[in-house]
């Protein structure tokens, strides 16, 4: 029975003609409802009041109970995403550590290979994921600066009517690329997943890729979609740029007694961005319109570029220009790609269209 006004009115019936009886005269509540209803169509307002109150008391009860579990399953899941992200923040202080340890216990620091990452998107959709736009990727060790840059344009294809507005209004405020379905550059997602896995050596061995913290959800999230089936939950990281430079702060402190930078000063550094106008180190398309600032694959030599002018020198590095730090700027070049291979490589998209990436690499 639904638990109105008539619903408390029966107990009540059926307790009073028990307690008469002094026996129990029923075993079902439904065998008292027509001997009550009759009683109840014979009452008026005034008598029905107690019953009524007592079915809205009972109704608000509900709800609070209801709003209280709801409230309760919300807490108990942001208790639970809490709990995981500082797990995983643990896990990715691990890797670090041991990945940066590691290499100063075998005394290799200066040989470690690290990988930068950015990717830039489309803006934000309407069920709260993100389309790529570009992929770029840096190999870095302290010794030799920029060893290999892989660069993407990334198509991620049919875009919504919802978010077509909000995807040009980005576009249009940072990287300007052509918004779908007129992206530039590749469409399939497997051909892209094996690009980045061979360059990375992903498949080989576990691998860390590093960017800006604040970005690192939202390039997993891109990058794990573009990967898909292609790895495993333990194959390829993504983690805090800052938190490797701060690592490897430590770690190149020559001197016991020297001052070592807090977090939070390591995090100014990367964001003061001294290289941010930095020429000749961006993809064609962005240098051609000067947004060097908005290229994903600037964006990583200039991580290269501010992590080796703060730890080089500790370890007695020379500094080699364009891939420690930029060119002569007179020369208008910002990278030194003189003993580098440029493979340029174009495929067809879906569309119709033709897409480019470049792959640089030491030779």
């Amino acid at each position: 029975m639904r638990k109105d006004a008539f619903f408390f009115f029966v107990v009540d019936y059926k307790r009073r003609l028990e307690t008469r009886a002094k026996k129990r005269l029923f075993r079902k509540l439904d065998e008292v409802v027509p001997l009550a209803r009759e009683a109840w169509l014979e009452m008026n307002s005034g008598q029905r009041r107690p019953f009524v109150l007592q079915a809205k008391e009972y109704q608000e009860d509900g709800e609070c109970l209801s709003k209280y579990q709801s409230l309760v399953r919300d807490v108990s899941m942001l208790e639970e995403a809490r709990c995981a992200q500082a797990n995983k923040t643990r896990q990715m202080k691990s890797l670090i550590d041991k990945l940066v340890g590691g290499a100063e216990s075998r005394h290799e620091l200066g040989n470690q290979d690290f990988y930068f990452i950015s990717i830039l998107h489309f803006g934000r959709t309407f069920i709260h994921t993100y389309q790529p736009a570009e992929l770029a990727i840096v190999k870095y060790s302290l010794k030799c600066g920029i060893k290999e840059q892989l660069h993407l344009l990334i198509n991620p294809g049919v875009i919504s009517l919802c978010d077509e507005y909000s995807a040009m209004q980005h576009s249009k405020n940072t990287h300007a690329l052509p918004i779908p379905p007129d992206a530039l550059g590749l469409a399939y997602y497997d051909e892209i997943a094996e690009m980045v896995l061979e360059f990375t050596k992903a498949k080989e061995h576990p691998t860390v890729l590093f960017t800006n913290a604040q970005n690192v959800s939202i390039v997993e999230s891109m990058l794990l979609e573009i990967l898909e089936d292609h790895i495993d939950a333990n194959t390829l990281y993504v983690s805090s740029l800052e938190e490797l430079f701060y690592r490897l702060k430590q770690a190149t402190k020559m001197n016991p007694l020297s001052f070592v930078p807090s977090m939070k000063m390591v995090q100014n550094m990367l964001n003061e961005d001294i290289f941010s106008n930095t020429i000749g180190i961006s993809c064609q398309y962005h240098e051609s319109r000067q947004l060097f600032m908005h290229c994903a694959l600037s964006q990583c030599v200039r991580w290269a570029y501010t992590v080796s002018a703060n730890c080089c020198s500790q370890m007695c590095i020379e500094l080699i220009p364009g891939k420690h730090i930029p060119m002569d700027t007179s020369s208008g070049s910002g990278s030194d790609t003189s003993d580098m291979h440029i493979t340029v490589v174009h495929k067809p998209k879906k569309i119709g269209k033709r897409g480019c990436s470049r792959r640089i690499t030491n030779e």
